[in-house]
C-alpha cells in the first residue's frame, strides 16, 4: 500500500517535473548561437563598411585636391583660369568639368548610402537580440 502511495507520487512528480528536456536545452542552445553568429556578423560587416568609409573618404579627399588645382589646356599645356571658356595661348576650348563634380557627388552617395546601412544593421541587430532575448524567455518561463 505504501510502496503504492509512493510509486503513485513519483510517477506524478516525475510527470511534472521542472527539469529541462534535451529538446528544450537544445533549443536554447540554437538560439543563443544564433545570436552569436548574428554578433558576428555585424562584426564582419562594421569592419568591412569602415574599410569601404575609409576608401571612399580618400577618394573624395583626391576628388577635391583635383577640383581645386587649376585646370591645365589639354592641347598647349597653359594653365587656364577658372573663369575662361578658351585658352589664352592656343584659343582651344575649356575641357569638361563636370566629371569630376559628378565624380564627388557619387562618392557623397556613397558614403550616405553606407551610413543609413550602418543604421539599418544596427537596428536589426538590436531587433534580433531582443526577438531572441523574447524566445529564450518564454522557454524559461514554460519551464517554471
Amino acid at each position: 500500500m505504501l510502496a503504492d502511495y509512493v510509486e503513485s507520487h513519483l510517477e506524478d512528480y516525475t510527470k511534472y517535473s521542472n527539469t529541462m528536456s534535451v529538446a528544450e536545452i537544445t533549443l536554447i542552445v540554437v538560439v543563443v548561437l544564433l545570436l552569436i553568429v548574428r554578433i558576428l556578423a555585424y562584426r564582419l560587416h562594421k569592419r568591412t563598411d569602415k574599410r569601404e568609409r575609409e576608401e571612399l573618404e580618400e577618394a573624395k579627399r583626391l576628388e577635391i585636391e583635383k577640383s581645386q588645382k587649376s585646370p591645365v589646356c589639354e592641347k598647349c599645356g597653359a594653365s587656364l583660369s577658372k573663369m575662361g571658356k578658351f585658352c589664352p595661348k592656343c584659343g582651344a576650348a575649356y575641357p569638361e568639368t563636370k566629371a569630376g563634380d559628378d565624380a564627388l557627388i557619387e562618392i557623397t552617395d556613397k558614403l550616405d548610402a553606407l551610413d543609413k546601412r550602418k543604421e539599418r544593421q544596427q537596428i536589426g541587430m538590436i531587433i534580433s537580440a531582443v526577438a531572441y532575448g523574447f524566445i529564450v524567455g518564454i522557454i524559461a518561463f514554460t519551464l517554471i
